[in-house]
């Protein structure tokens, strides 16, 4: 057995025969993903203003625990390590953080259900998983994003980028932290095709109105 799940199915069986006669419960370990911030870019701001919603996920992703996959068609969540902070707010902050270093909007705000914007970018979490399979362990991230004017919600722009890792180390600490590298390469790929967007069709579209 060489899969993380399969370690920790072991653990727990001893955990439980512990439990069983007198024994602790195994600590909770908590974790976050780790994005680094980007560069600040040399080129100018274009004058808009964007606002960054919360990024969305689906129900399985929307609570603490690690997410799995065993096996194809199922899932399962790590009962003792866990997400010290919801990844969608991580990624959101840091979506914002690059925009910002990237100038592609003169100003980047999160949203606050106040501010007035030219336009909302809206991203969703699709995948962030570990995968074993085969005795091997990997890690799969999957992020998508949209830009939509923040007048009438008109779609101008949407993106998907996914990223995938494999696991050497057979610790849950190193899932993590390879579900940050993928995370982080799949966010910078978004930014990057959004600013070329924002660059190569917003000030036209101004002009034209």
């Amino acid at each position: 057995m060489s899969s993380i799940r399969s370690i920790w199915i072991v653990a727990l069986a001893v955990a439980t025969l512990l439990g069983g006669c007198g024994g602790k419960i195994p600590p909770t370990h908590y974790y976050v993903l780790e994005l680094p911030s980007a560069p600040m870019a040399s080129a100018d701001a274009l004058p808009f203003v964007a606002v960054v919603m919360p990024f969305k996920a689906s129900r399985m992703l929307m609570q603490d625990r690690i997410v799995y996959r065993p096996a194809a068609g199922q899932v399962g969540f790590y009962e003792y390590h866990r997400w010290a902070e919801d990844p969608r707010e991580t990624i959101t902050s840091t979506m914002v953080s690059h925009l910002r270093s990237r100038k592609t909007f003169g100003t980047v705000l999160t949203f606050d259900g106040r501010s007035k914007s030219d336009y909302i970018i809206q991203g969703s979490i699709e995948k962030m998983e570990e995968v074993d399979r085969a005795g091997a362990v990997s890690v799969h991230v999957k992020l998508s994003a949209e830009l939509v004017t923040g007048e009438d919600r008109k779609l101008l722009w949407q993106g998907t980028s996914e990223t995938k890792g494999e696991v050497s180390v057979g610790e849950v600490s190193a899932v993590v932290t390879e579900m940050s590298r993928a995370t982080q390469t799949s966010l910078s790929k978004l930014v990057a095709e959004l600013d070329q967007f924002v660059r190569s069709n917003l000030p036209t579209a101004t002009a034209k109105k």
